[in-house]
């Protein structure tokens, strides 16, 4: 007789991305699943995937002699919609938003990081950091450093400076200034420095990144 097997699976807008976790105990992975929901703390989720917005789900699938579950959710206007997997082997059992982080161009290490590592390494606590939004990029200043991080488009530089103002409220970190929306001559200020440092002024003009 075939047992059951259960996975966890995260799905971008609705297509299977990454299989988390595989078992044929639904006890075991069923707490595990719980236990990923709950330890979910993401600072900047990913929003925009290959040009498109993304709606990130985690879900409990079986394959096998699954008992069938009905399990609705609400589509973005608020109707009762009813969710379900196109192969019949398989069985959707418990379906979730999750969050999951996003990484940022860091072009002091030319490499794409975490959020978290960025903040260790660039935002320290005993002085004051300054934060700007420039174009597509985030400009942190701690005294006279700058590090230039780039970002997808100008929305999610955006976003990222309002992820940001909520992570450091929820840790009581108070240290840091942000400048959303510079003025001509602090923008052109900004460029000078920034060149002077050894960014290409073209890279700092430009818009969006993929």
């Amino acid at each position: 007789m075939r047992l059951n097997t259960y996975h966890i699976i995260i799905f971008n807008n609705h297509k299977k991305r990454k299989v988390m976790s595989t078992s044929t105990n639904y006890r075991n992975i069923n707490r595990k699943y719980k236990q990923i929901l709950k330890k979910s703390n993401v600072i900047f989720p990913i929003k925009l995937n290959r040009k498109k917005e993304c709606i990130t789900e985690l879900a409990l699938v079986c394959h096998g002699k699954c008992e069938d579950k009905t399990i609705q959710r609400r589509d973005d206007l608020g109707r009762l919609e009813t969710v379900s997997s196109d192969n019949p082997e398989f069985a959707i059992l418990d379906i979730c938003d999750f969050d999951v982080e996003e990484k940022v161009y860091d072009h002091k290490r030319k490499k794409r990081r975490y959020v978290q590592d960025i903040i260790e390494e660039y935002v320290p606590s005993q002085n004051i950091v300054q934060i700007f939004k420039l174009n597509n990029k985030v400009v942190i200043q701690n005294n006279d450093q700058y590090f230039l991080f780039s970002l997808k488009n100008i929305n999610e530089a955006s976003r990222l400076m309002e992820c940001l103002k909520v992570y450091f409220k929820s840790i009581n970190k108070f240290n840091c200034l942000f400048s959303k929306d510079l003025s001509t001559i602090h923008r052109k200020d900004l460029y000078n420095i920034l060149e002077k440092y050894g960014f290409d002024r073209k890279l700092l003009y430009k818009h969006y990144t993929y």
